[in-house]
């Protein structure tokens, strides 16, 4: 007999994979070209939400398989495993827990942020061509999680706002949540 409750849902972040808080999300990916990121969350974006469905795929699953695409698992192991290892060993000793590393918040929170940093330009002839390039773009990632989920931790009135523009991605997961 299957249970109908929910499943616990861990957010994997940078310090969960590492042990330290993350570096600045944006000084991750810093010297990549900004149009090739935005291309590949949008990839990721869509993985986790197609057309042809009318809810999100969080699966573990399309978890992995997101890995093995960003991980370049085809070509090498290396970098899979080093993000594996640590996920094996969060959910070893948790029965029926869900880990997500990628989902619809964090794409549209991390896309608000680079389409609206000046620190990014488009370098012409950029290739994803390393698995530095690779990590870089998942760290980035568990790095928007972090900040998602301390923010929440916080409370977003400790966080410095300059602008009226540096509070649209702060809004984008707690309206992500409403919708």
């Amino acid at each position: 007999m299957t249970s109908s409750l929910p499943k616990t849902q861990e957010i994997i972040t940078y310090s969960r994979i590492y042990g330290e808080p993350p570096p600045p999300a944006m000084d991750i990916i810093r010297g990549m070209c900004k149009k090739t990121i935005i291309y590949e969350i949008v990839h990721i974006n869509h993985w986790l939400n197609p057309k042809s469905k009318v809810y999100f795929d969080n699966s573990l699953n399309t978890q992995l398989e997101i890995l093995a695409y960003l991980t370049r698992k085809v070509e090498t192991n290396v970098l899979f495993d080093h993000y594996m290892s640590p996920l094996d060993q969060i959910t070893k000793n948790k029965n029926k827990i869900i880990i997500t590393i990628f989902n619809r918040i964090n794409c549209l929170f991390a896309l608000e942020l680079i389409t609206n940093s000046e620190d990014f330009e488009d370098i012409l002839d950029f290739e994803m061509n390393t698995i530095e390039k690779w990590k870089s773009l998942i760290d980035f990632l568990l790095a928007i999680n972090w900040e998602l989920i301390e923010w929440e931790n916080q409370g977003l009135e400790k966080i410095n706002h300059s602008s009226i523009e540096s509070l649209n991605p702060v809004m984008l997961p707690i309206n992500e949540l409403m919708i």
